[in-house]
This record gives structure tokens, sequence and C-alpha cells, in this order.
């Protein structure tokens, strides 16, 4: 099952997973080992896109696990923390802020301020205030995350660019554009050097960098970068389809911000520019000035 979540092989390892989760209840009942196999099932279902299965599946798992000493140990955590996921997809956003509150709270007092269970906690607790536009809050929690994964693993870490790289979204979303790009180009050098130019992580922040450069008013600089990760992303398969989609976006709207910098005038059609009319990419056509 894991090879198809690492792969990114989500409809493949789907009926894997739902029946690891049957044949584990049947044999162990509502074991430690079939919680976890829950949350891998529930994963795979959030990847898919299949929120409300999510939430039937998690809603049932926590109050299994609720009663007694499981409402603080570290696999009841790992739950909410997805079902909080599954909840932020279906736009629930009073039920994510509260499981995160709640996971934040626990996970501090049970673990304290330098675990990894903390620092997750804290980090999807500043991923719900971005989304709701606590911009400010979001950034004190994503800077102290950081900064506590600095001092306890270093700056190479795979967590600590994580971290930087949720920074960065953060950032972004804030309309912080030249915070982005600075956080964005040091992550690309990182992952490019320690984990490949075909590994997802790599191709991400290919996106989201050209993404930031064109909201700085440089869509030459993004649309290699985006072109790129799109490239290497369907040959290889490091992005399923919605991370494509997603790129392929991106890349339309910096090729329309980049035509658009020729100073065609607004709603109004026109024919491109000679330079571009030449080039095989454009030739016959016709823009929209945005």
């Amino acid at each position: 099952m894991q090879i198809f979540i690492y792969s990114n092989r989500y409809e493949e390892g789907l009926p894997i997973a739902e029946l690891a989760v049957t044949h584990s209840r049947e044999m162990v009942g509502e074991s430690y080992m079939t919680s976890r196999l829950v949350r891998k099932l529930a994963y795979i279902y959030n990847e898919l896109s299949e929120s409300q299965e999510t939430i039937t599946l998690l809603e049932d798992m926590v109050t299994r696990r609720f009663p007694g000493a499981y409402e603080a140990d570290f696999e009841t955590l790992g739950i909410r923390r997805e079902l909080s996921r599954a909840y932020r997809k279906l736009g629930r956003t009073q039920e994510v802020l509260e499981l995160a509150q709640k996971n934040l709270k626990i996970s501090l007092e049970i673990f304290g301020e330098k675990d990894h269970a903390y620092l997750m906690d804290l980090e999807e607790l500043a991923l719900v205030y971005s989304n709701i536009g606590r911009y400010e809050e979001a950034l004190e929690l994503s800077v102290k995350a950081l900064g506590r994964r600095k001092e306890t693993l270093g700056e190479d870490d795979y967590d600590v660019l994580q971290s930087e790289y949720l920074l960065a979204r953060t950032y972004t979303v804030s309309k912080r554009h030249e915070d982005a790009r600075i956080v964005y180009e040091h992550l690309l050098e990182k992952f490019t050097r320690t984990l490949g130019e075909d590994d997802p992580d790599t191709l991400h922040t290919k996106v989201k960098l050209g993404e930031v450069y064109g909201f700085l008013g440089r869509p030459e600089n993004g649309i290699p970068l985006v072109n790129r990760a799109i490239e290497i992303g369907s040959k290889t398969g490091s992005l399923n389809n919605h991370d494509l989609e997603y790129g392929k976006k991106c890349l339309e709207e910096l090729e329309i911000q980049s035509v658009s910098s020729f100073g065609i005038g607004p709603r109004k059609l026109v024919e491109l520019p000679k330079p571009l009319l030449e080039s095989k990419k454009h030739r016959g056509r016709k823009a929209w000035k945005l």
C-alpha cells in the first residue's frame, strides 16, 4: 500500500487499502494496527477528493477511539488531522479550526514544544489561519514552527524544508510575494540538489515559484519553470492529474500575462505584436488583454 501512496498511484492503492482495513478489523478488531490502516485509507480517499468517504470513515474511528485514554494518543491526533483535511476540502471551516486548535492544545500538553507531533499541529493551525484570512497569526505560527525544526534538525532536513514550503505559501496568500519568491528560490535549489529534478516536491516548488513570478509581474521568469515542471511531471508520473491541471492553468495565466505586457488595450480583441506572430507558437492567434 505504501508504494502506491509514495508514487501517487492512489487509484491502484485504494482497493488494497480497503481490503487491508476489512481484514484487520476481522482479525484484530479496533487495534492500533487497524487505526493505522484506516488513516492510510483516509489519506487515499482525501487525495482522490472523496472527502465524504473520508469523513464517514474517520468520524466512526474517532468515536471508537475516544473513550478512555485514546483521546490524547498519537494515533488519534493523526486521525483528527486527516479528518481536518477532509473538512477543509468540503469548506467546513469552523470544524477545521476547532479540530486544529484542539489537536495543538493536546499535543503541547502531552509532547511539548519541540516534539514533531506538536510542530505538525502548529503548522496545521497556521495553514487553517491562512485559509481563513488570519495571515498575521498564520505567519507567526509558521515562523515559530520553522525555527523549532531548525533548532533540532538543522537546515537541510526534509521536515525543515516542508516547514519552509508552508511559510512560502503563507507569504503568497498574504500577498508578500517578494518574501515568497526568496523562500521558494531557496527551496528549489535545496529540493533539486537533495531530491532530484523529477521529485514531486521539486516540481511543486517550480510551479509555485513560477506562479509567484507572475504575481511580481515577471511572467518571463515563471513560464520556463512551470513548463519544465509539467513536462517532467507528465513524463515521469511524478505529478498526479490534479497537480498537472493546476500547473497547466498556471502556465496559461503566465502566458496571457506575458502577452498582455505588450500593451494590448483592455477588453479589445487585437492581433498579437509582430514578434510573437512570427513565432510558430503564436502564429495566427488573437489575444484578450485582461
